[in-house]
């Protein structure tokens, strides 16, 4: 039957109705996309380290940083620095060597990617850092690092200082190639298999 057939009674009901699903409909859009949150809602949960180098005593450290968001929503991040300071490198578990020289060139590392981190799920980063270590080992196992400086996540609405509340050091040096295939399918080198500790406060 024609719309205008109808009795104005009728119309009016078919007005309303057509009102109320419009505005039901667009609560449901609004309520189920939201805008990633530029808040700091994300912590670092822990940094586990690995000695990179070749066959010879040089060596630099990288480091996978793993992130959380306590979100509900996705989290955007710009990027994470570090602000690298002397740092603290330990002979433990058995492992004994030398440390013959450090240097920390340039004093800041940064990874710009863009990561979007789920909500209330991790995200890892994996950063080589500026530390170059002269070292020699006599144990296969190279000596932990506990701490190397300021970490700071970088959003939208600026930068949080974040402390990890792990951290670990693989339990042998593994070389470049390694490196550029950590967290890649198919690597065989692994962060989830170091042992990790509380950080000291």
């Amino acid at each position: 039957m024609p719309l205008d057939a109808l009795p104005d009674l009728a119309k009016y009901a078919i007005g309303v109705t057509l009102i109320v699903l419009g505005l039901f409909g667009g609560y449901i859009v609004q309520d189920t996309w939201k805008e990633p949150d530029q808040r700091s809602n994300v912590i670092l949960r822990r940094i586990g380290y690995f000695w990179i180098g070749g066959l010879g005593t040089e060596f630099q450290i990288g480091a996978v940083l793993r992130l959380y968001s306590l979100s509900s929503r996705t989290t955007l991040l710009d990027g994470i620095s570090l602000e690298a300071e002397q740092p603290q490198i330990q002979f433990t578990g058995g492992a004994g060597g030398t440390i013959n020289r450090i240097i920390i060139s340039p004093l800041t590392a940064e990874a710009n990617d863009e990561n979007f981190v789920k909500a209330r799920s991790d995200a890892n980063y994996k950063l080589l850092l500026p530390i170059h270590v002269d070292a020699t080992f006599v144990t296969p196992s190279p000596p932990t690092i506990a701490y190397v400086g300021t970490w700071k996540l970088r959003l939208k609405s600026g930068s949080r200082i974040v402390q990890p509340q792990q951290s670990g050091t693989f339990d042998r040096a593994i070389t470049e190639k390694d490196w550029e295939g950590l967290l890649k399918t198919g690597s065989t080198i692994s962060s989830d298999s170091i042992r990790y500790y509380p950080t000291p406060r």
